[in-house]
């Protein structure tokens, strides 16, 4: 089936959207099993957070069109580990991809530099 995921949805940058359009390994089209097994997967995973015990680095979009924010909460709230959250606002889908990546980069060398 195909996906109608709306490229544009993924970053602000629009010469990362020009590549993804022209990229033929780029899937266009997903299937319904591939649908309710990404969903039985973060049920999963919303589960099992609890008995994480690493400390965990979250960095998400704040205006993702693709996934579902208030379910990546959902999995903060279950973890009992160390964890450091960055929800950017006015950002995609593909964080690394944005425009504003390189604070996205300093946050995550940043944590890593906690845990040497």
């Amino acid at each position: 089936m195909a996906s109608d995921l709306n490229v544009q949805w993924l970053t602000h940058d629009l010469e990362i959207i020009s590549e993804t359009v022209r990229d033929a390994l780029v899937h266009r089209s997903a299937t319904p099993r591939w649908f309710t097994e990404v969903q039985q997967a973060q049920a999963a995973a919303i589960k099992a957070a609890g008995g994480i015990r690493q400390p965990v680095l979250l960095q998400y979009a704040g205006d993702d069109k693709i996934a579902d924010a208030c379910e990546t909460d959902r999995f903060i709230e279950q973890l009992s580990c160390p964890v450091t959250v960055h929800r950017y606002a006015g950002l995609y889908h593909e964080i690394y991809n944005e425009i504003e990546r390189e604070s996205v980069f300093t946050d995550l060398e940043r944590w890593i530099e906690t845990l040497l």
